[in-house]
């Protein structure tokens, strides 16, 4: 499109969007076109009014205003529009993994776009990617344990018994120094799945070493054997 013909439709589109602020299509197809045209700082506008007209409705435009802001090197800043892309009808689970894969391509230390990618795999049901990427999480900031633990509970609610997630919890419940909850998943996680029983016994031994008990010694006793 010749930039002559770009401009008479662009400015097509904002006259409808005068007369019907609320005509998606209309929103979407100018977003688009912007997007289409690298105009990445207009995206970022046009997305936000979406965002602001639509409020609840707004998973697409909260998809390109991330996308925008990753285009455009706010890296950080499209994390949480992604995240909230995720929420809706639609599953744009895939769109977002590639962005947020774009993110920590940059910057591997970005905990929010990790945390992120978990919450986009799970929704893309990629299960095992997502408990690692929790995992990492976790890893990385201790201090995110608790809302790790969270999104692995609510994991867990939708995929009962995968031996995964429960060893995951097990995990990050040892962080978080609830021992005996820990202990309990990470031995069920074995009883469930023995190849975990290697990535297990480590981490009770290690805890035997800081914090021997009781139930420490039955719940090894039960992984030994």
């Amino acid at each position: 499109v010749d930039p002559k013909a770009f401009f008479e439709i662009v400015d097509e589109f904002y006259d409808t969007l005068k007369a019907f602020p609320k005509d998606r299509e209309v929103r979407v197809l100018l977003i688009d076109t912007f997007f289409n045209r690298k105009l990445y700082d207009r995206v970022i506008e046009e997305a936000r009014k979406g965002i602001e007209v639509f409020g609840q409705d707004a998973q697409y435009f909260n998809l390109k205003l991330g996308q925008a802001l990753v285009e455009s090197g706010n890296l950080t800043d499209g994390v949480r529009p992604l995240m909230l892309a995720l929420e809706g009808a639609n599953d744009y689970s895939g769109e977002v993994v590639h962005y947020l894969d774009k993110i920590l391509a940059v910057d591997k230390s970005n905990v929010p776009a990790h945390f992120a990618r978990g919450r986009a795999l799970a929704k893309a049901r990629h299960l095992e990617e997502a408990v690692e990427e929790y995992l990492l999480t976790a890893r990385i900031v201790p201090a995110r344990a608790e809302y790790v633990l969270d999104e692995l509970k609510a994991l867990s609610a939708r995929a009962i018994a995968n031996p995964k997630i429960i060893f995951a919890m097990g995990n990050v419940e040892l962080t978080l120094k609830k021992h005996d909850e820990g202990m309990k998943h990470l031995q069920q996680s074995c009883e469930l799945d023995l190849t975990l029983v290697n990535r297990v016994i480590p981490m009770l031994e290690k805890l035997y070493a800081e914090a021997p008990s009781p139930l420490l010694e039955f719940s090894m006793a039960r992984v030994y054997h």
